[in-house]
């Protein structure tokens, strides 16, 4: 048997990834699922963040190698097809644009054993009624880091609702980003505080006042387990409320409070901890 060194594996997936529009879908159905999920995470690699929400926001044709052939709202299906096709139950990290429930929901719960997953909510995926009691997150009991992409109308998708589900869903979250999800109210902190190894939070651009760290139990493992907190353009938070979680979070090392406009006197929060690092002036 041969052995190949794992730069030239590299190299090779690297180069069916950059040249996908060439393979039909089913030539990948009979291979390894080590092999699948290689190519799997290289092709999500490659369709960026930025590529997505240059789509959604100007609803031009995607013009990367995968789509370029494509047109309207078949945009992103060819690699789409393909990805479906490399899914396999064992994948750890997954990153998906959720564009149609009903289709991703099968796709998405195969994966039992997840534990990173980066969803992008697109505007079109389902209704604002419907998505926070799909019961979409009780599939990944295992699952430890989870960030929602939202922008324009999806950022309405993500409710308190949603936040108590992961509570209950996912115990062992040591992550989570729900920066911009406008219709989570200071009711979500209840939920999070409830999480026993937290250790980083973004709740920028969300609409959360001093009232959501009032909401904090005092048993909370949220106090010690915490160490890096995003509140980047929360315009309702206040020094007060802040110092006081503040002095109550000894292992915090990272605040960003970008665009916090009613948040002053820095000092007096440094003083809360001298190790913590605090963002005001850039975004990290």
């Amino acid at each position: 048997m041969s052995f190949f060194p794992k730069s030239l594996k590299r190299e090779a997936t690297n180069f069916i990834c950059r040249n996908l529009n060439v393979y039909p879908p089913k030539l990948f159905q009979d291979l390894p699922n080590n092999l699948k999920t290689m190519l799997l995470e290289q092709i999500l690699r490659m369709k960026s963040q930025s590529h997505w929400l240059k789509c959604q926001q100007q609803l031009v044709i995607c013009h990367c190698q995968y789509c370029k052939k494509a047109k309207g709202s078949n945009a992103g299906s060819h690699v789409k097809e393909v990805a479906t096709i490399l899914i396999n139950p064992d994948i750890l990290r997954l990153i998906w644009t959720l564009e149609d429930l009903s289709v991703d929901y099968a796709l998405i719960t195969k994966c039992k054993n997840l534990k990173t997953l980066e969803l992008y909510l697109s505007e079109n995926c389902c209704n604002i009624l419907t998505f926070p009691s799909c019961g979409l997150f009780s599939m990944f009991p295992r699952l430890m880091s989870l960030k929602l992409n939202v922008e324009g109308l999806s950022s309405m998708l993500v409710t308190d609702e949603v936040v108590f589900t992961l509570r209950s869903s996912c115990p062992q979250l040591l992550s989570l980003s729900l920066e911009g999800c406008v219709r989570l109210t200071d009711q979500c902190m209840e939920a999070v505080s409830q999480f026993s190894h937290m250790a980083s939070l973004n709740l920028s651009r969300t609409h959360i006042t001093d009232a959501a760290f009032v909401n904090i139990r005092p048993s909370s493992f949220l106090f010690t387990s915490l160490a890096e907190l995003k509140l980047q353009d929360c315009l309702y938070l206040t020094n007060g409320i802040v110092k006081c979680f503040l002095i109550k979070c000894p292992n915090l090392i990272l605040l960003n409070c970008l665009g916090c406009t009613r948040l002053s006197n820095f000092e007096d929060l440094f003083e809360c901890n001298p190790k913590l690092h605090i963002y005001f002036t850039f975004d990290f």
